[in-house]
């Protein structure tokens, strides 16, 4: 689609796989005239004064280009220096001291750098290990996990700047919440138990706990949903604070019904 029917010519798409080969000097790096490449061949090899990583490239590029990955980066030489933002499926980078939490609850509670769920993929069953239906699904499941972990982070980092939130700060925090954990369901909705898959429901009930800790009034159910749905994973079956979680259930189960009474 971009390279034949020219959509999106504004971007650059470039394979980092063949960026360590000798020949994409020659024959592909023509084609981005406006791209940075400080040397010949991408390798954290030092054999060779031509070589050049992760962190060289970006240095040559960031402050010109905004960038954007799938599947990470091929070697860790960035990480000191650069993270990976979740924006939309894929992961953009940004040097660490441009991050943000703030920011990125605003962004997030305004449908920024949300994946897009929809009901075509919404649709899509959830078939064998390796099929192509699966990865969709599996694709679209990590990039919303990705997200809600994130903004998790960022309130984890918010909370002790602001002490005592305002009502301001504390809307915008659970307009975000409300956005992710609802893309979350939706991604998360029929996930056959398999070895891996569980942790999504925990974390979910670890988004809802957050909710409820900004407002009493919210999370407490979506937090018992998630928590219980967990537990009867294979991972929740073998996680080490399975125990702890079926106290904080029980004792979140026992509330419930004496406020109900």
């Amino acid at each position: 689609l971009h390279g034949v029917e020219k959509i999106r010519p504004d971007l650059k798409i470039m394979d980092q796989n063949l960026m360590v080969a000798e020949w994409f000097h020659t024959k592909s790096r023509p084609h981005f005239p406006s791209v940075k490449f400080p040397g010949l061949r991408m390798s954290v090899s030092r054999r060779r004064p031509t070589n050049f990583n992760c962190k060289q490239f970006l240095d040559a590029n960031i402050n010109t280009s905004r960038v954007f990955v799938q599947f990470g980066l091929k070697d860790n030489t960035y990480e000191k220096h650069y993270q990976l933002l979740p924006h939309g499926y894929s992961l953009e980078v940004i040097p660490k001291e441009q991050w943000n939490a703030n920011e990125w609850m605003q962004a997030v509670a305004n449908g920024h750098r949300v994946p897009e769920i929809t009901s075509v993929i919404k649709n899509i069953p959830w078939h064998g290990k390796g099929s192509w239906e699966g990865k969709i699904r599996l694709e679209t499941l990590a990039a919303v996990h990705r997200l809600l972990l994130r903004t998790m982070q960022a309130w984890v980092e918010l909370k002790p700047a602001n002490g005592e939130n305002s009502t301001q700060s504390s809307q915008l925090v659970m307009s975000a919440f409300r956005e992710v954990i609802q893309r979350t369901e939706q991604a998360a909705e029929g996930l056959p138990d398999q070895p891996g898959h569980g942790f999504i429901f925990k974390n979910l009930g670890i988004a809802y706990q957050l909710v409820h800790e900004i407002d009493p009034g919210e999370g407490k159910a979506g937090m018992l949903k998630s928590w219980n749905q967990y537990l009867r994973t294979e991972d929740g079956k073998s996680d080490i604070e399975r125990t702890l979680m079926e106290q904080q259930i029980h004792i979140l189960s026992d509330t419930s019904d004496k406020v109900e009474r």
